[in-house]
């Protein structure tokens, strides 16, 4: 176990400190648990349909930080909606504090759902 979270340390560490280019995105957000860098990679599209997430002090507790990635898949619309809403989702969920599995997944299903409504709507 230990060596994983030395393996999992090195690499962010690595993606902070690496060389800015055209893919790499600094995204500084204070008070996370844990330093963090992104990178996309495009693939075949000429642009990036995954979009990620860090938020700081989930709940107003300090000791906790959402980081996500939400892929595409064929359009970013989900992936930016997520993106946006997920840390108020997560945050609304009942059971973060007592079982994260169960406040994730309700977040989840919250998402589907608003997500679903929001393409009916239009």
């Amino acid at each position: 176990m230990a060596l994983l979270a030395l393996s999992v340390v090195l690499i962010l560490y690595r993606c902070v400190m690496a060389e800015p280019s055209r893919a790499t995105a600094r995204h500084l957000v204070k008070g996370v648990l844990f330093p963090y860098g992104v990178h996309y990679d495009i693939g075949l599209r000429s642009y990036m349909e995954d979009r990620h997430v860090v938020s700081a002090g989930v709940a107003g507790d300090r000791t906790q930080t959402l980081y996500a990635v939400f892929d595409g898949h064929g359009g970013s619309h989900a992936a930016d909606f997520c993106a946006l809403h997920m840390p108020r989702l997560v945050e609304s969920a009942k059971d973060l504090r007592d079982d994260p599995v169960r406040a994730l997944t309700a977040a989840f299903d919250l998402a589907d759902h608003e997500v679903r409504g929001a393409a009916r709507a239009q």
